[in-house]
C-alpha cells in the first residue's frame, strides 16, 4: 500500500513577515489569507493544457497544481515585467492569495494518510554555485511552497544533473528519475526550476474493476492505427454525464478517502479529441464536474489500463502563454537574492507520472461490493480521450492529460 506524502522538512513560519513584505503582499502566521481573493486554479488549467499540446505535441501529462506552485515561486521573487506578465496571464494578482492557495493544497497532504493513495509534489529551485539566496526567501520557499532551494555547480556534469535526479527519485519512490538531463545544464545558466508530481491511487471500494474482466480489445490510435490493449471492464454506479455541447461523454471515478477523483472525457467521434481540446475554455473543468457530479447510474464502463510518465519543457509553454520576461537577462528577481544579486530563469521542467489500472494503482481481485451483473456499455474509451485528477477539497486540477495512442 502507498501513503499520501508531501516531501519537505518543515521550517520556521516567521519567514513570511520579511519575504512576503518585500514581495508587496502579506500572509498571517497561521497561513490564513487576509481578505484577498483566491485565484481560480481551474481557469488557467485549460490554457496551460492547450499551450503544452501546442509546444509539446507528444506530451500526455502535466500538473496544473505543480505549475501553479512553480509560478507562485517565480511571482513572489519577481519585480517589474516578469511579475506583471504572470499576474496578467494567470490572474496571480495578490502574492498573499496565491501563496495561501497553494500552501493550503500542500498543507492538506500532510498528515492525510489513506491506504492506497500516494501523491508527491516536489519542487526544486537551483542557482549557480555563487548564488546568494536570501535566507528569508529560502525559508519561505521551504515552509510555504514545500520547495527546496539549492546552489549547483552547473559546470560539473554529469554530476549536477545526477544529484538533482537522485533528489527527485528519493522523494517520489523512484517514480520520477529524469526530470533534468546533462544536456539541459550549461555553465553560463542562471536559475533552473524543476517540478515533479506523481500519483498512484486506489479507487473507492465499489468502483474498482475486476482484473478477471480485463480483456484484450481494440484501441483506435490518433495516427489511424489500431492496436490491442488491456481494456478494463466493470459495472457500477459510475458518475456519468453527457456533454452535448462538446459532443462528448464523461465519467468520474472517486479514489479512497474522497479527496481525489479521476475524470475521463471521451469524444463521441474517434477523431474528436483535437476539436474537444480546441473547445476547452476557462469554464471547462467546472462545467464537466458539474455535469457528472449528480448523475449516478448503474452501467458498464470500459477503460484501458495505462501508465504515463511525461517530462515537459515549460520554457516554450510559458513563452507561448505570454510569460517571457522571466527568461530575459534583464529580469528583476530582487526577492530572491542578498546584496542586490541578479539572475533570470534559464530552464523550467516538469515531470509527471500516473498509473491507471483495475484497482487504481495496481491490479487484483475486485472486492465483494463491485456489481458484476450485465448491463449496457455507456462509456467505452477505445479511442483518444482526455483525463484529469481533481483535488475535491481545494477545487484544483492535480494532473491532466490525454491518451492518444498505445
Amino acid at each position: 500500500m502507498f501513503n499520501c506524502t508531501c516531501t519537505c522538512t518543515p521550517v520556521p513560519v516567521s519567514v513570511e513577515r520579511n519575504c512576503l513584505s518585500r514581495a508587496n503582499s502579506s500572509i498571517s502566521k497561521t497561513g490564513k489569507k487576509r481578505d484577498q481573493p483566491l485565484p481560480n486554479q481551474y481557469e488557467f488549467s485549460a490554457d496551460l493544457w492547450k499551450a503544452v499540446r501546442a509546444t509539446n505535441p507528444s506530451a500526455e501529462l502535466v500538473s496544473p497544481v505543480g505549475f501553479g506552485i512553480l509560478m507562485t515561486i517565480v511571482k513572489v521573487g519577481a519585480r517589474g515585467p516578469a511579475a506583471d506578465e504572470i499576474a496578467q496571464t494567470l490572474q496571480f494578482n495578490s502574492n498573499a492569495a496565491i501563496v495561501q492557495k497553494y500552501f493550503k493544497i500542500l498543507k492538506s497532504l500532510e498528515g492525510w494518510k489513506v491506504d492506497g493513495i500516494f501523491l508527491t509534489i516536489f519542487t526544486v529551485l537551483c542557482g549557480p554555485a555563487d548564488t546568494g539566496f536570501h535566507e528569508d526567501f529560502v525559508e519561505f520557499a521551504e515552509d510555504k511552497m514545500r520547495a527546496e532551494v539549492r546552489t549547483v555547480n552547473y559546470g560539473k556534469q554529469p554530476q549536477a544533473s545526477k544529484e538533482l535526479n537522485e533528489r527527485f527519485a528519493t522523494s517520489t519512490k523512484n517514480i520520477i528519475t529524469s526530470v533534468i538531463k546533462p544536456a539541459d545544464i550549461g555553465p553560463k545558466m542562471k536559475l533552473i526550476l524543476l517540478s515533479g508530481v506523481c500519483f498512484k491511487g486506489l479507487y473507492k471500494n465499489s468502483y474498482r474493476f475486476k482484473a478477471q474482466q480485463t480483456k484484450r480489445e481494440q484501441f483506435f490510435n490518433a495516427n489511424g492505427t489500431v492496436v490491442d490493449v488491456d481494456m478494463m471492464s466493470g459495472t457500477s454506479d459510475y458518475i456519468f454525464g453527457r456533454l452535448d455541447d462538446l459532443q462528448s461523454a464523461a465519467i468520474s471515478i472517486p479514489y479512497e478517502g474522497g479527496n481525489y477523483s479521476l475524470t475521463l472525457v471521451l469524444p463521441d467521434s474517434k477523431t474528436g479529441l483535437p476539436e474537444l481540446e480546441k473547445a476547452m475554455d476557462e469554464n471547462f473543468f467546472a462545467n464537466v464536474r458539474a455535469k457528472v457530479k449528480y448523475s449516478s447510474r448503474v452501467f458498464t464502463a470500459k477503460i484501458p489500463k495505462f501508465k504515463v510518465n511525461c517530462r515537459v519543457d515549460l520554457v516554450a509553454v510559458l513563452k507561448s502563454m505570454g510569460i517571457k520576461s522571466m527568461f530575459d537577462a534583464k529580469a528583476d528577481f530582487q526577492g530572491y537574492f542578498q546584496d542586490n544579486g541578479k539572475g533570470h530563469y534559464s530552464r523550467v521542467f516538469q515531470q509527471c507520472a500516473l498509473e491507471v489500472s483495475e484497482k487504481g494503482s495496481e491490479g487484483g481481485p475486485a472486492p465483494a461490493g463491485v456489481k458484476l451483473q450485465s448491463g449496457d456499455t455507456k462509456f467505452e474509451a477505445n479511442h483518444p480521450f482526455l483525463f484529469f485528477i481533481t483535488d475535491e477539497k481545494n477545487d484544483a486540477v492535480v494532473l491532466m492529460g490525454c491518451k492518444t495512442q498505445f
